[in-house]
């Protein structure tokens, strides 16, 4: 099995500032966004047959992004597992219908 993780900014909002006749324009990330894939494979452990294999589990949210880390850390924390028993219960789908 293999995962990968993409964690993304979604939303912005600019913010221009005027300091010593210099502007400068920031975006600031109000939400980012979440993007899990993982591919997964069923194998028969007597024989080694790769009973199927897929690779197209795929899992995305958004997430809000604070002005507290810990904050947004839980944030990014609670979409992560919302988007892992997503795709946990595809998988479980899918070894299922086999039976």
């Amino acid at each position: 099995s293999e995962m990968c993780i993409r964690d993304r900014p979604y939303t912005y909002r600019v913010k221009k500032q005027t300091i010593h006749g210099l502007t400068a324009t920031d975006e600031i990330t109000r939400s980012r966004e979440m993007r899990v894939r993982v591919e997964a494979k069923l194998t028969d452990r007597e024989t080694g047959t790769v009973i199927w294999h897929d690779s197209s589990f795929i899992g995305e949210t958004t997430f809000s992004v604070s002005s507290d880390p810990l904050s947004t850390r839980y944030n990014q924390r609670k979409a992560f597992i919302a988007i892992a028993q997503d795709i946990a219960t595809r998988i479980y789908a899918k070894t299922m219908e086999r039976f």
